[in-house]
C-alpha cells in the first residue's frame, strides 16, 4: 500500500510544473490498479483549503471530486493518530515534517503501507 500526500494531486491538477507529468503518470498507475494507494483525510481537507485560499474554488471542487473518485481508501485522522505522531516525534527527536505542515507518517503507520509518496522526483532524480 502506498500513502499518497497532497502535493501529488496538486502537481497533477495544477498549472505547469516540472512534477506535473510524473504526478499524473503515478495517478494513472493508481487508477489502472498497478499501484495500491490510499490517502489520509487531511489530503482532502488540504485540497479544499488550498484552492479556496487562492480563490480557485471551482477548480478546487473538481480536484476534490477527482481525488475522491481515484482514492477509495481514505485513512481517518483521529486523536489516536495525532497521539502517535507526538510519540513518534518525541522518540526520534526530530521533526518529520516542516513546521506548519502535517506528517504523513502516523496515519501511514496505522495503515501499514509499504511506501509513501510525498513528492515526485524530476527526471533528473532531484527531489522537489
Amino acid at each position: 500500500m502506498t500513502l499518497v500526500d497532497t502535493n501529488v494531486f496538486m502537481y497533477a491538477g495544477g498549472r505547469a510544473h516540472p512534477n506535473k507529468s510524473s504526478s499524473k503518470a503515478f495517478l494513472r498507475q493508481v487508477v489502472n490498479g498497478s499501484v495500491s494507494a490510499a490517502i489520509d483525510a487531511e489530503v482532502l481537507q488540504e485540497i479544499l483549503h488550498r484552492y479556496r485560499a487562492v480563490n480557485r474554488w471551482e477548480d478546487g471542487k473538481k480536484a476534490y471530486d477527482l481525488t475522491r473518485g481515484i482514492m477509495r481508501n481514505v485513512v481517518s485522522i483521529t486523536a489516536d493518530v495525532v497521539d502517535d505522531a507526538r510519540l513518534l516525534m518525541d522518540l526520534i527527536c526530530i521533526r518529520i515534517s516542516p513546521p506548519g505542515t502535517h506528517s504523513t507518517f502516523p496515519p501511514a503507520l496505522r495503515l501499514g503501507p509499504t511506501r509513501f509518496v510525498v513528492s515526485i522526483r524530476t527526471s533528473t532524480g532531484s527531489p522537489v
